[in-house]
């Protein structure tokens, strides 16, 4: 008789990432190439704005720009925030962290660097109100991460007259908003220059931020988001459910717009995401991904350092390119669709296990350490046994299934469960003794069972046998032995009676 026991899982409900195929190597901008060609380019002045500089390659541009005369000014943001945001699992390692004081090190004494605990604004340009002005924003940072191609970043190229207005910004960043300066290898609390800026937007201007109060960078993006009618793409390291940005694209998909984020897997946007999820829009998730742009109905974009959160629209020093030229946006649509085809993950919510394949990581954890494969069904094989009779109909190996369980991987997720054994009734072992009780007065002798030598004879005389018999087996179990199954209920009371350890046939 074959059993089973089935530990059904498919049916119940998951909620987070999951992903069918590998992750494919995607396509990106080569981001490091253009900004270092930027820098080799410069004639009078080189401006960068980073949260953090660790990418050598820069670094050894800098210093070459340095050597030939140009002035080199370096905005980053303050050691403090750097610890802070390392901790609150920002986008880069402590090894990153030191690589950047390293490097800031062997620049001291040759540029201008100054730190500002706002900052988080990305860009380089270089000689500023000539005909040689050229530079690019980028949503990475200076590292071998962000730029340097590990990262899904983008970058914008910028025209003449947009490096003008980038110049103006980072020369309030840099002389009114900086807290510290370096000098002679260590950070000083730096003077505030009250340097004046025209700040003041103007109309049609394509570079937008968030600097000291600034809204055209979060108007911007608001007033992009709500004049979507078909579609939004949009791509970002960090979401926050309660930004007045990402409650409009939630109120877009409610509307019937067909809405895709593109967003960095990490515990942090677990309330944003699941939200977005659940208003219609198609999130997908990605490792690395630190690019941030919004694509409105193909035709009107913005690429920007900013996240859809409140500290970034009104408290860091943020910048944003507002795109109306077709070929670019097509180009950025195209990387999108890129990351999206090769990344794989899917936000899922309340999906049943059944209809998912491949890995998953729970929302919960929203944590690739964490991630787990998905097995529809395992079957485990748990032997042959042979029961007490009585206890055929609901036997269940439990010690083989418990050593079973234990070899259950943790990084797996089990759709279906089968522990699978065989049952064959219990016999008499050969060898086994009867065991006999002394007989009542007046029971009758059946002749037939006076076999044997005298001694023998005489004792079984004195005896009777049980009904049914017990014997005792040559492995030492004492057990009831029936002839068929109408003895079952007497053997029963008579096991329990006796203290027998099990029921059995005789033949």
């Amino acid at each position: 008789m074959i059993k089973t026991k089935t530990i059904d899982n498919a049916s119940k409900t998951f909620s987070g990432w999951n992903r069918e195929k590998q992750d494919m190597r995607l396509s990106h901008f080569n981001t490091e190439h253009f900004v270092c060609d930027c820098i080799d380019e410069a004639e009078e002045m080189v401006c960068i704005t980073t949260f953090l500089l660790a990418d050598r390659k820069v670094v050894d541009a800098i210093k070459s720009a340095a050597n030939r005369g140009a002035r080199i000014y370096l905005l980053i943001a303050s050691e403090n925030t750097l610890e802070k945001d390392y901790e609150s699992e920002g986008d880069f390692s402590r090894k990153c962290i030191d690589s950047h004081i390293m490097l800031l090190d062997e620049l001291s004494g040759k540029i201008f660097i100054r730190s500002a605990p706002s900052n988080h604004a990305k860009f380089v340009f270089v000689d500023p109100f000539t005909n040689n002005a050229k530079g690019y924003i980028t949503t990475g940072n200076f590292t071998d991460e962000g730029i340097g191609g590990r990262n899904e970043e983008m970058h914008y190229a910028l025209e003449e007259k947009e490096v003008d207005i980038l110049a103006n910004y980072f020369k309030h960043a840099f002389w009114n908003c900086a807290k510290h300066e370096m000098r002679s290898r260590r950070f000083e609390t730096a003077e505030k220059m009250n340097v004046s800026v025209d700040l003041a937007v103007k109309t049609n201007q394509s570079i937008v931020t968030s600097l000291d109060g600034n809204k055209s960078l979060h108007d911007a993006c608001l007033s992009i988001v709500k004049t979507a009618s078909k579609s939004l793409v949009i791509s970002a390291f960090g979401f926050d459910k309660d930004n007045d940005v990402v409650q409009e694209i939630a109120k877009k998909a409610k509307e019937g717009v067909k809405v895709i984020i593109l967003s960095r897997i990490r515990p942090k946007n677990n309330d944003a995401v699941e939200f977005l999820c659940k208003a219609g829009v198609t999130v997908y998730g990605f490792h690395y991904l630190h690019a941030k742009c919004i694509i409105a109905d193909t035709s009107k974009a913005i690429m920007m350092t900013a996240n859809f959160e409140d500290v970034s629209f009104h408290k860091s020093f943020e910048v944003g390119a507002i795109i109306t030229e077709k070929t670019i946006i097509n180009a950025y649509s195209d990387m999108l669709n890129n990351w999206i085809e090769n990344s794989g993950w899917q936000l899922q919510l309340n999906t049943k296990l059944e209809n998912l394949n491949g890995e998953v990581i729970q929302l919960k954890d929203s944590n690739f350490d964490k991630k787990k494969e998905i097995v529809n069904s395992i079957t485990f094989d748990c032997g042959i046994h042979s029961p007490s009779l009585e206890l055929i109909g609901n036997f269940e190996p439990k010690e083989e299934i418990k050593k079973h369980e234990l070899t259950l991987s943790d990084e797996k997720i089990y759709a279906t469960i089968v522990y699978s054994w065989e049952c064959e009734p219990p016999r008499l072992e050969y060898g086994s003794m009867e065991i006999r009780k002394k007989r009542d007065k007046g029971s009758p002798i059946n002749p037939n069972e006076l076999q044997g030598s005298l001694f023998k004879r005489m004792q079984l005389a004195s005896t009777e046998s049980y009904n049914p018999k017990i014997f005792m087996e040559p492995s030492r179990r004492k057990v009831v032995a029936i002839q068929d199954d109408s003895e079952l209920e007497k053997a029963i009371e008579l096991k329990k009676k006796m203290k027998c350890e099990a029921i059995v046939y005789e033949k």
